[in-house]
């Protein structure tokens, strides 16, 4: 359960070491990011349509999830906290929307190019297990849910 505008984060593959990933862009050009350690996850946002509550935008981003946490200070209620958080580092190349009725599916899968070892498929959605290549595949089903409304306090 995830309200409107939460990101919800699909953890995929932990503790990884330093990696290289390269991706081909929508305009044809090759691009290469070394990440840092982390785990490897693609966070999910749904933005129901206001106008037909029936209808909703799935918004999702791969991103490493730094093993480092940085110290930052927060505000509360009660004063200010120091809290470690980890950073992340987005591939904002790979950012997808897709509009979607309630309880229809989406499918998240490796492609064709992912038994290349620097592919994004290949580093975020197959694992290895004694020696063979096992691919994730994550299917979504949005389901709209009426709830109370509250008040901001």
């Amino acid at each position: 359960m995830a309200p409107p505008g939460k990101p919800v984060p699909i953890v995929l593959k932990t503790d990884q070491p330093f990696q290289t990933v390269f991706i081909f862009r929508q305009d044809g050009t090759f691009h290469g990011l070394d990440l840092p350690p982390g785990d490897n996850i693609i966070n999910i946002v749904c933005t129901l349509n206001e106008d037909d509550p029936s209808r909703l935008l799935i918004t999702g981003i791969p991103q490493v999830r730094t093993s480092r946490r940085h110290t930052r200070l927060i505000e509360s209620g009660g004063g200010v906290l120091m809290v470690a958080k980890p950073s992340y580092h987005s591939l904002t190349d790979m950012t997808f929307q897709v509009p979607m009725d309630s309880n229809d599916f989406l499918v998240i899968a490796p492609g064709a190019d992912s038994d290349r070892p620097s592919s994004i498929g290949s580093k975020f959605l197959v694992k290895q297990k004694n020696g063979m290549d096992f691919e994730t595949v994550i299917v979504i089903r949005p389901e709209v849910l009426a709830g109370a409304a509250q008040e901001a306090s």
